[in-house]
């Protein structure tokens, strides 16, 4: 199998067996994904560990490990600022769990829907620096945009009340297509994906700072 899958890749692609990114190896390429999505390479990591990763996430450096670089990434940061104990750490812990972790019972509402933890703060060290500690009473909040990602310029301290409206005012939405398409949609990414639009433009216009995104109108419901 591999050596008919080596024949069909263009010459970038059959470089790539024996290269290292970051702690893998890439050792051969194992099939070819059906829906497009290019090789999928068996990998080496430097911690023992076999994995599958594809040749496009290897070549423009998404992937850098089986997992245990973030692993060890946040073993690193436990150690060097003693705060594992602290609030503000349970709570930036939940964030990356809920957002990176298929495992977590959350997961289906944040990271299973597209919405992602910036890659400043995957360090906790960054994150404690930009947001503080928690005042009494408040929680993380995604604001203003309810369907993007955690970010320096997405955030906020909530109330459970204030994150209750923010919730419900971005759940149910009309479109207005550009060719008289009307449709009631609840989910952002999953509208976006299906037009070709970008889930954030989506949010602008619900929140009034956009009046259309690629000739279609959003209005709240």
């Amino acid at each position: 199998m591999t050596k008919n899958i080596l024949s069909e890749l263009p010459p970038w692609a059959k470089k790539l067996t024996g290269q290292k990114f970051g702690r893998l190896i890439a050792i051969e390429p194992i099939k070819k994904r059906s829906n497009g999505g290019g090789i999928v390479w068996r990998c080496l990591c430097d911690c023992g560990n076999e994995c599958f990763k594809r040749a496009g996430d290897l070549r423009y450096g998404s992937v850098q490990s089986c997992g245990c670089l973030q692993r060890d990434a946040v073993r690193e940061a436990v150690t060097k600022h003693g705060m594992s104990r602290t609030k503000i750490y349970k709570i930036w812990q939940a964030m990356i769990q809920r957002c990176n972790n298929p495992k977590s019972t959350a997961y289906k509402y944040y990271g299973g829907r597209g919405i992602k933890v910036c890659e400043r703060w995957h360090s906790f060290e960054n994150f404690y620096e930009d947001v503080g500690d928690p005042p009494k009473g408040k929680s993380l909040d995604r604001w203003p945009n309810n369907d993007g990602d955690y970010e320096p310029a997405n955030w906020r301290w909530a109330t459970k009340i204030e994150q209750a409206n923010n919730t419900k005012a971005l759940k149910l939405f009309l479109a207005f297509g550009p060719y008289d398409q009307i449709e009631i949609a609840k989910n952002q990414h999953i509208f976006a994906k299906k037009w070709k639009l970008i889930p954030g433009h989506i949010s602008d216009c619900l929140l009034g700072k956009r009046k259309k995104h690629k000739g279609w109108e959003f209005q709240r419901i």
